[in-house]
């Protein structure tokens, strides 16, 4: 009886082993197929561990111009590093949240990005998924200014006039 179970252990095993294999190449396939710049980045010293070729490739090669392939270089303030490096430590996602990244030469833009704490290679890490969305914050800040503004002298409008005399007032 022992021998039965000891075999049906092992097939379960090789089993699940297989599972974990086929899961891993499906994984790292959809990744480095997504047209969306994705990272891995350790959560004991935020280090990058992955790019996939979106984050490696034309409109993200400038990060791995810099030695220090960290999520603090990605990030353009502290304010930014901190709510990401507290979310991932945290354990909880943190999704679609707007941040300013910058590029090796220090030129700033806006990105939707969202993390999920995973494991990786045995190390606690989080997958970093980014989008550059700086054409459309520059264009919700024209329709802002445009709504607020009187075009031909730049002064606040009527409607910001309201807005601030109605807050004083409160």
């Amino acid at each position: 009886m022992n021998g039965i179970s000891e075999i049906g252990n092992s097939i379960e095993t090789d089993l699940v082993q297989s599972s974990a294999e086929e899961f891993g190449i499906c994984f790292r396939t959809i990744v480095e197929n997504t047209p969306v710049p994705t990272i891995i980045v350790s959560l004991d010293d935020g280090q990058w561990l992955y790019a996939n070729q979106a984050a490696r490739g034309n409109q993200s090669r400038e990060f791995f111009k810099r030695q220090n392939h960290s999520l603090m270089s990605l990030c353009a303030n502290d304010d930014d590093f901190h709510t990401l490096w507290k979310s991932g430590q945290s354990g909880q996602p943190l999704r679609e949240h707007h941040i300013r990244l910058q590029k090796s030469d220090d030129e700033l833009y806006w990105a939707i990005l969202s993390a999920m704490p995973i494991k990786f290679g045995g190390k606690k890490a989080s997958l970093v998924n980014y989008v550059d969305v700086s054409s459309q914050k520059e264009r919700e800040e024209t329709l802002h200014r445009m709504a607020n503004h009187d075009p031909l002298t730049g002064l606040a409008n009527r409607s910001v006039f309201l807005k601030t005399g109605n807050r004083e007032i409160s």
